[in-house]
């Protein structure tokens, strides 16, 4: 936690990248989780918010897929996509002791609001895609 601090003070994140407010992030950084350019990098480098189970949030980004029906992630810190709080049992009924109706229902709600929109699919290949993700 202290050289965390130090490292903070002199700029950087946790891997020696520069952390740079204001300035949009580095691509790079993102998507692969380190940066070739080191210090010299005009970026910035901010520190990933993580979940309960180490995975990245990236408010914003589509759920990450194989998380939502597994709750693990081959990926790790280099996902692109969000892993949302809720699917550390992967999230499916069967997991979860839940009824499968509910569970559906539930899924198709989170998916929508994380998309931006609020209404479930309407089209039965919509509604039987979000049944293939449930089983």
């Amino acid at each position: 936690a202290a050289e965390r601090q130090a490292l903070r003070a002199q700029g950087l994140n946790s891997k020696k990248l520069p952390l740079r407010p204001g300035v949009p992030p580095c691509g790079y950084f993102m998507r692969k989780g380190e940066c070739k350019y080191g210090k010299a990098c005009k970026w910035d480098h901010p520190e990933a918010c993580m979940n309960s189970k180490g995975y990245p949030k990236r408010p914003g980004e589509q759920p990450c897929a194989f998380y939502t029906r597994t709750g693990v992630c081959k990926f790790g810190l280099t996902c692109k996509f969000d892993h949302p709080e809720g699917y550390e049992n992967g999230g499916t009924a069967a997991a979860t002791g839940e009824d499968p109706a509910a569970a559906l229902q539930a899924l198709t709600q989170a998916l929508a609001q994380s998309a931006g929109g609020g209404a479930p699919p309407t089209t039965a290949a919509e509604q039987d895609a979000q049944q293939q993700l449930v089983v």
